[in-house]
């Protein structure tokens, strides 16, 4: 972890995942922005179709077979699941 930009109010909403990038096109010409909380940190939450399609990318590198769709559903309501191998009993 580094020290925050000299430029940047401590009071932003800043997460530990903070992160100043820098970018230079073919030009030469220089682009930086400040990035506080990232899509996907606690205080930027992903949406439910971001999340969705994160999970399904994660999954295509596992070994399951089972439909990515219903996995998705049991553990988007885990907290209605009465025995822990409902999740994999698909």
């Amino acid at each position: 972890i580094g020290d925050l930009p000299k430029n940047i109010n401590k009071e932003e909403e800043i997460c530990p995942e903070w992160s100043n990038v820098q970018l230079v096109d073919k030009n030469g010409n220089f682009y930086e922005k400040f990035i506080g909380a990232p899509i996907g940190a606690a205080k930027k939450p992903l949406n439910q179709k971001m999340l969705y399609d994160k999970f399904k990318s994660c999954l295509q590198f596992s070994e399951t077979s089972k439909p990515v769709e219903l996995i998705y559903e049991k553990l988007m309501n885990i907290e209605k699941i009465k025995n822990c191998r409902e999740v994999f009993s698909i």
